[in-house]
């Protein structure tokens, strides 16, 4: 089921702001995708209700401050996909979402790493999975670091601190025997 399905990974920098949540929302419908993991929302509780997309659920968010951090997955209802249980944590740093589209069960987790304790942070978070998990596990996000030197240079001083970060995911996830989706997006300026 999953390769008919769009799924689509975006930090927003802050849907703050009238304009910006309008520019999402045109990006989105634009992007025609049907699963959209979204970090760096900013928002309170009453933000990511504003966003004017029809056909779509907001199934669930993680709020941050208005100034940080905030996770958010967004499922279109043509998706087909029902949702069984959620976590997530009161910082705005993951959500999850447990259920199933068609015959297959998912485990959809949308991440916004913090810049320090980053071992402890993925610790935390396959730990949680874990605890959801059901079928396939696809997470998504910003991890904070560089997974693939090819598409970001944007910070070539920090050469070490990318090469902790990936071999640090990497140690958490080939511990696990699941199958897992880790997506870096690459955002245009």
């Amino acid at each position: 089921m999953l390769d008919r399905v769009k799924l689509i990974s975006w930090n927003c920098r802050s849907l703050g702001s009238c304009h910006k949540r309008r520019r999402i929302t045109n990006e989105i419908l634009k992007a025609k995708g049907d699963i959209f993991f979204l970090q760096e929302t900013h928002q309170s509780r009453e933000g990511l209700s504003k966003l004017k997309l029809k056909g779509t659920i907001i199934y669930e968010k993680a709020m941050g401050t208005s100034k940080a951090k905030g996770v958010a997955i967004i499922i279109k209802n043509s998706s087909g996909f029902s949702m069984v249980q959620t976590k997530k944590d009161e910082l705005g740093r993951y959500v999850m979402i447990q259920g199933s589209m068609g015959e297959d069960d998912y485990t959809l987790v949308n991440v916004y790493a913090p810049n320090i304790k980053q071992k402890e942070f993925y610790e935390l978070i396959f730990k949680e999975v874990e605890e959801i998990k059901k079928g396939y596990v696809i997470i998504r996000g910003g991890f904070n670091g560089i997974m693939d030197r090819k598409l970001d240079k944007s910070h070539p001083t920090k050469e070490e601190k990318r090469e902790k970060i990936i071999t640090e995911l990497n140690k958490v996830m080939t511990r696990e025997i699941w199958e897992v989706d880790v997506c870096v997006c690459v955002e245009g300026n």
